[in-house]
């Protein structure tokens, strides 16, 4: 359904000839993108609300899409993988995190070290859609992603105060740089 209206729009726009065949694939690929990314968080955010846990899960979020969109990360190739890959992830962060939220002082040092070592050496971690072709951009995304990281990590240790939201961004963070790693094997795009 969502992809037959964008390929009306898209052939609509063809006919009149107003932009190239290759800008008329990328703005085809956005818009899937963003109306998929679009259906996934409503769903998401429904999810979330039947179980009531909204501020949680927008934590989670708001930790993971800060940092992915500079360190990239495993990328699925059909929608529903997307969604069931995503859904999975935000389960754990969002739920594990109310019934283990009392983590030692060494595990969550060793898990926070070893998020920001793995976001520093794989991130970032782009899709085949989507190449960083100069070595000028994945410099910069490489260190952007790891500097907000960094103040994920200073949020997490000075100014959250509820163990089950610093458990959920710690997981956030040692999930993603494992996903990063999964990526790069899994979508063989070296960077």
């Amino acid at each position: 359904m969502t992809n037959r209206l964008i390929n009306l729009i898209t052939y609509n726009i063809y006919k009149q000839n107003i932009i190239n065949h290759v800008d008329l694939r990328k703005m085809q690929y956005g818009m899937q993108v963003v109306l998929n990314e679009f259906i996934k968080i409503a769903t998401l955010l429904f999810l979330f609300h039947m179980i009531n846990q909204i501020p949680l899960f927008l934590f989670s979020f708001a930790v993971l899409v800060s940092i992915r969109l500079y360190s990239g990360g495993l990328h699925n190739k059909t929608t529903l993988g997307c969604f069931i890959t995503s859904l999975g992830f935000f389960l754990i962060t969002v739920l594990v995190p109310q019934y283990f939220n009392n983590i030692s002082v060494f595990t969550s040092c060793l898990l926070t070290l070893m998020s920001i070592i793995i976001i520093y050496i794989y991130s970032p971690v782009t899709s085949d859609y989507r190449p960083i072709k100069y070595n000028q951009r994945i410099i910069r995304a490489k260190y952007t992603s790891v500097i907000i990281t960094l103040l994920w990590v200073g949020i997490l240790y000075l100014i959250v105060k509820n163990n089950t939201f610093f458990t959920s961004g710690l997981l956030t963070l040692s999930i993603h740089s494992l996903q990063l790693i999964l990526g790069r094997r899994i979508n063989h795009v070296r960077v």
